[in-house]
């Protein structure tokens, strides 16, 4: 053998190594390539930017290598919540998104679906940690009554969504449509099943959407113990992507039409809460981060405000960050609306307001039951002093079209004429919940429509505002349906 040859023995040996690492090596460079070549999905990559890595297998080889060095891929910021539009009026609406780290974020939007020509950007809103990486866009200076269409931004970057997002601004307050219809979601207590309601209600192509109260039931100032800020941000998650129920909500209402929100008790944060809770500042802060609001008449004080849509004006009042307790003795004092005497109080504002409207209709939103005939607890009928005022004050300045829409009962609807409500009423059916009969709080009471109190079937209101320009009649049906869009109890208001 000349030095510095291998020997045939050797060769042999050399080949039938590099033969075997070539087998072990093979599967595992085909698996990295088939995972690059796979798209990872919004989901997917959210998945692995939050799980906590698991340790991997390393095959059995015979060499023993030469370094342990690892490497750590970091992705980029992306959307893990919304975009949720709102706060939507004529000219304006507001865009809510949230991103799993540090960016900046922006809003595209344009009347071309296409984003071919007159695209707008807004200036770039940071979303930090001490927001829980949230972001609120105000876009202005739009045209009314017209579709828009938008992308999410981050870092300059365009995001890719599983839907592509839009929304239709309002009509200039003017305006008097022939017809237009929103809906109403009130209860809801299954987010870790799909809500069908979602879909079916997108059907009837509302030109709004709200859900007034209990959107969930976990009383996030109750559990977990003790209530961190942490407690109602991953409600507001679940209840608007991060579930079952709420990937629906995502796909067919937070994607493609205006939102109003109003809290209730439990997604306020406990059972029957009032002002005195020493959490409301967390619950009022997280509320914000995460719903695209209107602007707001007295922040610090609460969330109760308006928005007009056309011929109506609906008035959302918050009757639990300024409520007494239920408890309490009636009288004056004994307020649903400003039990504190706040200045630029809600009760003032809502008066005013109605006063000063000159839509048509004025649909006031209660959270909870208004009707003093239904349910006798954490419901209007222990607040009958300040009722009896509202009500006083209405018909005294001859304040017509007003409408109560009404939630926490649980019922499948109920409908009233006034007899028992003083004005028309909805009691909005139960999003979802589990099964149950009856009505929370144990009494459904009278409903000149009727009431439906089988537990066990979801639903939501339609509200459909209609005009008729040849004989000048203006009318609203109050409709409850169900979960696949059945009509249950309907009823038409006519004005004067």
């Amino acid at each position: 053998m000349t030095h510095g040859s291998l020997s045939p023995l050797a060769v042999r040996r050399l080949i039938v190594l590099v033969f075997s690492l070539g087998l072990i090596f093979a599967p595992l460079r085909n698996m990295a390539q088939h995972a690059s070549a796979q798209p990872i999905t919004r989901g997917a990559a959210l998945r692995l930017a939050t799980r906590t890595p698991r340790p991997t297998r390393t095959p059995a080889v015979t060499l023993t290598p030469t370094s342990t060095a690892t490497a750590t891929a970091t992705l980029p910021p992306m959307v893990t919540t919304g975009p949720v539009v709102g706060g939507v009026a004529s000219t304006s609406a507001v865009v809510f998104v949230r991103v799993s780290a540090a960016a900046a974020v922006q809003i595209q939007y344009s009347t071309d679906p296409n984003f071919s020509s007159e695209v707008f950007t807004t200036p770039g809103i940071e979303a930090v940690a001490d927001s829980d990486f949230t972001a609120q866009m105000p876009l202005s200076e739009l045209l009314p009554n017209t579709a828009y269409y938008y992308r999410i931004l981050i870092n300059n970057e365009v995001q890719t969504l599983p839907v592509q997002p839009h929304f239709t601004t309002f009509p200039s307050p003017d305006n008097v449509l022939d017809e237009f219809r929103f809906v109403v979601f009130s209860d809801a207590n299954l987010l870790d099943q799909p809500s069908a309601v979602y879909q079916t209600a997108a059907n009837d192509q509302p030109a709004f959407v709200m859900q007034i109260g209990d959107f969930d039931h976990r009383n996030p100032g109750v559990l977990p113990n003790p209530a961190v800020i942490d407690n109602w941000r991953v409600m507001h998650r679940d209840m608007l992507h991060d579930s079952a129920a709420g990937a629906d909500f995502a796909t067919y209402i937070g994607s493609a039409h205006p939102f109003f929100h109003m809290w209730d008790d439990h997604d306020y944060g406990a059972n029957n809460a009032d002002y005195r809770a020493s959490w409301k500042g967390m619950a009022l802060q997280a509320f914000k981060e995460y719903y695209p609001l209107p602007t707001l008449p007295n922040p610090e004080g609460g969330l109760w405000h308006s928005f007009r849509n056309a011929q109506a004006e609906v008035f959302m009042l918050d009757l639990r960050s300024q409520r007494s307790p239920d408890d309490a003795s009636d009288g004056p004092d004994h307020s649903m609306l400003d039990a504190q005497h706040i200045s630029n109080g809600q009760k003032d504002w809502l008066k005013a307001s109605l006063l000063a409207s000159t839509a048509k209709w004025k649909f006031v939103v209660s959270t909870s039951v208004w009707n003093p005939h239904s349910k006798q607890v954490d419901s209007w009928y222990q607040f009958q002093t300040e009722q009896q005022e509202l009500v006083q004050f209405i018909h005294d300045n001859n304040i017509t079209g007003v409408v109560i829409l009404s939630g926490d009962l649980h019922s499948n609807g109920g409908i009233d004429n006034g007899a028992n409500s003083y004005f028309p009423e909805v009691s909005v059916p139960l999003q979802s919940h589990k099964a149950e009969q009856g009505c929370t709080g144990g009494l459904c009471g009278d409903w000149s429509e009727g009431i439906i109190s089988d537990m066990t079937q979801p639903g939501y209101a339609l509200i459909t505002v209609r005009h008729d320009a040849a004989t000048g009649a203006d009318s609203a049906i109050l409709q409850a349906k169900g979960e696949g869009g059945s009509v249950r109890i309907s009823y038409t208001v006519t004005l004067p």
